[in-house]
């Protein structure tokens, strides 16, 4: 498929898309990863998100190559995790984040896997995240 860009109307083909799932429990920071890595943004007060949310963001690489990384936020609430697995078929990537200051988040982890693997299909790849590791020092030790 293609689509006209620019005012010369000159076809170039659109750049592949993939399906990227972020995960984990409700406040580890899926939203800030997602907003930095997607507009390059970082707000210390976000919002819990609904469902899911969803960005786009078009990553290019070596000669003229490019890829469409379709990125799906979705709620870490559980009141949303049956919703959220929808947005698990057809992911090629999950990123199930952590919140290095919580040790409940860490360890909800191999849960959060395994939710991924049931729905999405066989090889997506797994990447986990620690999040917040700015706050380490704020930690009693």
């Amino acid at each position: 498929m293609s689509k006209l860009i620019g005012s010369n109307y000159s076809k170039y083909p659109e750049p592949p898309a993939v399906k990227i799932v972020v995960v984990g429990p409700s406040g580890v920071g899926k939203t800030s990863i997602s907003n930095r890595f997607v507009k390059d943004e970082f707000s210390g007060r976000v919002t819990a998100t609904m469902g899911a949310a969803f960005s786009e963001k078009i990553f290019e690489y070596g000669n003229n190559k490019s890829i469409r990384m379709q990125i799906w936020d979705t709620a870490g609430q559980e009141k949303y995790r049956s919703i959220a697995k929808i947005y698990y078929q057809d992911a090629k990537i999950a990123i199930l984040v952590y919140d290095v200051t919580n040790k409940s988040s860490f360890e909800s982890m191999q849960a959060w896997a395994e939710e991924v693997r049931s729905t999405a299909p066989k090889g997506v790849v797994l990447a986990i995240v620690g999040n917040k590791i700015d706050l380490l020092g704020d930690v009693a030790s």
